[in-house]
């Protein structure tokens, strides 16, 4: 949806749609579907649990084009994903406005995610020899 802002820059959904993204689970047995998050400002997308369902983790696409926010949050009937729950995989945004910590994985324990980082060390893109 778009909204006012620089150009090439995605921004927050203006607080008044918000009503307007819902997700959805279903028992696909059953007809009927319930809201299970609401109110999410920015992209949020893909996530995995910890083996045993106790930590959630999910890419959250940041205000200002950041690719690079990952949220951990331990699953209760209620959540809220605040900022003290994310990490950012782009501190310093020397890899630019692409997607950082694709499709990142908690670990069956939950204590740990995997991710797929580029490589800091060299110039982007790489230099062809």
């Amino acid at each position: 949806m778009p909204a006012v802002g620089q150009k090439g820059i995605v921004q927050p959904l203006a607080p008044s749609l918000l009503y307007l993204i819902n997700w959805r689970v279903r028992d696909l047995s059953q007809p009927q579907s319930r809201v299970v998050i609401h109110d999410l400002h920015t992209c949020g997308n893909c996530h995995s649990f910890a083996l045993d369902g106790k930590t959630m983790g999910m890419d959250v696409d940041g205000p200002g084009n950041d690719k690079g926010l990952y949220a951990i949050v331990p699953v209760q009937s209620h959540m809220q994903i605040r900022n003290q729950d994310t990490i950012n995989w782009n501190t310093d945004m020397r890899v630019g406005k692409s997607r950082v910590g694709f499709m990142s994985q908690v670990s069956p324990d939950g204590k740990y995610v995997m991710s797929s980082l580029p490589d800091q060390t060299r110039t982007f893109p790489a230099p062809i020899s």
